[in-house]
């Protein structure tokens, strides 16, 4: 856009939600910010600014040198300012918590806001909704006027974000170029927000067993913080921690929350914490929730006795929880206590006893149970979801929200086919329905591959949290003309056919699904859109940025399609191409996406761009190498597998690992393990359904007798390779697994592929290779 840009606050923008007019800001005329390439304006930082509006500030003079060509840095012979954190002197109104204010008098400009982000944000409503820059994702694209002559009209204006805090996952540990741009969103370093910078899983964090080094973990138990890095409880004060049922102390499981004493040193222990913080005042976030450990808290007489006293089996937690509060109420005003809404046999609801909670507990909300294809309030799946959610928002004054946009890249790493962008849309809306004012997402929308539709839901969901009454299709639009150019119209095609199949659906998708769990997955489908794609990219044919944004995009369709590969028919083999070429592509878009997500690091800190260039092409590596093996076909079957009319071969899943080389190996690749000798049957399936109005945890269906012969181990320790026939089971459910029970790491195999939905009772004959010896198994 060239040419005057003029900008003007008339009545018309009182309709927006989000906006609103301070009658007690004073009033000015219109104001002449640039001219041919000349300005009387210069930017003013607030004195004794933090980095986050310094660094705000820097930028509002770069982008309106870049949208008007003017020198907005230099201060020489300026008359006129734009202040930045600075309170315009007309405005007596106190600001309210979270709000931001852009505001014009006596020709000046003044931009500010109230919290640690407020001013940041202020900055970047005004770039936004005045100017119309868009920050599209974190390489770069985005969308910024130019107009030689920029004139704005009178500007009295509020903000509130419907969520005023939107954070993502590894903010923390990226470019300047990803900081740049969550700061241009309002996306947050979400540690940022928490004392000592740590997350929610609190037990051991804060009550260190001493068995769990600093900076590691033990299963899902976490290690210490770092203030508390020298304390270890379990060997003097076994009574800390969660008794078993077999009335032992296990560290393993939770703290013994009725214990009067360990609530005493759990406070102790939060002032370290608050100390070695430097805590000056100010709202912030302290983490207490439970261990990410699941089963019962403690089955002590005093637990036990909380539990019924609550009716609930978090009960004991409850009311230490409530301890806490009143124990941190007046000392610490501004500290929320943030506990975790999680596990439906945990704390995902909360105790009908409890009324309502105080204002310095905070839940995090956490539904992971749900069914990732669906909303939260899609009530056939997800009524247990939506109902804990609305009775937590009915006893808190706020909610923190522990979202989870897709699925996590588990057990194998990889990114499932999906859009998710209307479910998610539509689940910030509810959200924002109950109270919630932190916003975390992990996986989806966060910071680890753009690959898929990551960096729309990305964007998508900061927008949103600025104003929740947008409607998701044209800020969805506007995106897809940033990003793929002449293949924007195409792209969208194919996200509005994505979306329609998922909503369509009725398979249950939980939180860790293998690739092919999805239903429209076919071979079909996925070799039409791998055409779409071609077309895309010839589209965009000339534009590198464009077609490096398509075959981020195309990643998780190319590996979906290898991973499907050994299930193609021989004619769908015939219009797929080439195998190699495929693998190819994609192996080069991890590398290129990485290349790009850090590409400022390279001169300005190699080291480090080395570290998380390479770190994170051999995490995408630790899956997409599993799928191509198979793909290829691996070693000829043996002479025994001739009669079967068919034969699946699958490699086992080693969860967030990748396998082991293993040349002996029929793809080349396998779980070196530890078996228990003692256990009965080292094999069963395991189907993951929903019935009776919610999801099952995982259901075994063992055999009558152990599969697995215990006197086979002792025998044979030579390491060979030999089959080992576990018998005949049918697959009844798509989401269905072949685990290993007493081994370590643990491995299972994926059996969506072997499901018949018009024949679930059909047999299968079970063959496992293994061989023993005297260090690991294979």
């Amino acid at each position: 856009m060239t040419g005057t840009l003029r900008i003007k606050w008339t009545a018309a923008l009182l309709c927006c939600v989000c906006w609103a007019v301070s009658s007690a800001l004073g009033a000015s005329s219109e104001l002449l910010l640039a001219d041919g390439g000349k300005t009387a304006y210069k930017v003013v930082v607030a004195p004794g600014a933090g980095q986050i509006d310094k660094d705000a500030a820097a930028d509002l003079a770069a982008t309106l040198k870049e949208i008007t060509g003017a020198d907005f840095a230099d201060g020489t012979g300026k008359s006129k300012s734009i202040f930045v954190g600075i309170t315009a002197p007309g405005d007596k109104e106190p600001l309210k918590e979270f709000e931001r204010r852009v505001v014009t008098e006596d020709g000046n400009l003044y931009l500010y806001g109230e919290g640690d982000y407020g001013t940041n944000n202020a900055v970047y409503d005004f770039l936004r909704d005045e100017l119309g820059c868009r920050w599209f994702n974190t390489s770069g694209d985005k969308r910024i006027p130019k107009s030689p002559k920029l004139v704005i009209g009178e500007l009295k204006k509020s903000r509130i974000p419907s969520i005023p805090y939107m954070t993502a996952d590894r903010v923390n540990t990226r470019s300047p170029e990803l900081l740049r741009y969550s700061r241009r969103n309002a996306i947050v370093d979400e540690l940022d927000n928490f004392i000592e910078k740590y997350r929610l899983h609190a037990g051991q964090r804060i009550i260190p067993s001493g068995k769990v080094p600093f900076g590691g973990r033990i299963g899902n138990t976490f290690g210490p913080v770092a203030s508390l890095k020298d304390k270890a409880y379990f060997d003097t004060h076994p009574e800390y921690f969660s008794m078993n049922a077999r009335g032992e102390r296990n560290y393993r499981m939770q703290l013994c929350y009725s214990n009067m004493e360990m609530r005493d040193e759990f406070m102790r222990n939060l002032e370290i914490m608050i100390k070695a913080d430097n805590y000056k005042g100010g709202r912030k976030l302290l983490g207490v929730g439970q261990d990410d450990n699941g089963g019962a808290f403690c089955h002590c007489p005093n637990c036990k006795a909380l539990e019924k006293k609550y009716d609930h089996p978090a009960g004991a937690y409850y009311d230490f929880l409530l301890d806490l509060s009143a124990r941190f109420a007046e000392k610490y005003p501004r500290i929320m206590l943030c506990f975790l809404a999680y596990r439906d046999y945990q704390t995902l609801y909360p105790s009908k006893l409890i009324k309502k909670l105080p204002a310095n507990l905070l839940p995090s909300y956490a539904p992971l149970g749900c069914d990732f294809t669906k909303p939260l309030n899609y009530r056939p799946t997800n009524a247990i979801q939506d109902d804990s959610f609305k009775k937590w928002a009915d006893i808190a004054q706020q909610q923190h929200w522990w979202s989870y946009p897709t699925p996590y890249p588990r057990p194998i790493v990889s990114f499932p086919l999906l859009a998710n962008i209307h479910r998610i849309a539509e689940n910030f809306r509810l959200a924002y329905k109950y109270r919630t004012v932190y916003a975390y997402c992990q996986f989806g929308a966060s910071f680890y591959g753009n690959f898929g539709f990551n960096d729309l839901r990305t964007y998508l969901l900061a927008q949103l949290c600025r104003d929740i009454t947008l409607d998701e299709r044209k800020v969805i639009d506007e995106y897809m003309e940033g990003c793929y150019g002449k293949a924007a119209p195409l792209m969208r095609k194919y996200l509005a056919e994505l979306e329609k199949l998922e909503a369509e659906t009725t398979f249950y998708l939980r939180w860790n699904p293998d690739v092919l769990h999805l239903p429209y997955t076919t071979g079909a489908n996925l070799l039409r859109w791998e055409r779409d794609f071609d077309e895309m990219e010839k589209l965009a044919a000339g534009d590198e940025r464009a077609l490096l944004n398509i075959r981020r995009a195309r990643f998780n369709l190319d590996e979906t399609l290898v991973a499907r590969w050994p299930y193609l028919t021989k004619e769908e083999l015939k219009s797929a191409g080439d195998l190699e070429k495929i693998i190819a592509r994609a192996e080069k878009t991890m590398v290129d996406d990485q290349t790009d997500l850090y590409t400022d690091l390279r001169t300005g800190d190699p080291e480090k761009y080395k570290q998380l260039t390479e770190g994170s092409v051999k995490w995408f590596h630790s899956g997409f190498d599993q799928f191509a093996a198979r793909a290829r076909g691996g070693k000829p079957l043996d002479k025994q597998f001739a009669k079967f009319k068919k034969v699946y071969r699958i490699l086992p899943d080693r969860n967030k690992r990748a396998l082991d080389v293993d040349p002996d190996a029929p793809f080349g690749l396998s779980n070196k393990c530890e078996f228990n000798e003692k256990s009965r049957s080292w094999f069963y399936l395991r189907s993951h359904e929903y019935k009776g109005g919610k999801a099952s945890a995982w259901t075994a269906l063992q055999p009558p007798a152990p599969l697995g012969p215990r006197r086979a181990l002792p025998n044979r320790l030579d390491g060979k390779y030999r089959y080992l026939h576990l018998g005949k089971m049918p697959v009844q459910c798509p989401d269905s697994q072949l685990a290993f029970s007493p081994i370590s790491p643990q491995s299972s195999f994926c059996l969506t592929p072997v499901h018949d939905s018009k024949r679930p009772n059909r047999l299968y004959s079970f063959v496992v290779l293994i061989a023993f010896a005297p260090d690991k198994s294979y």
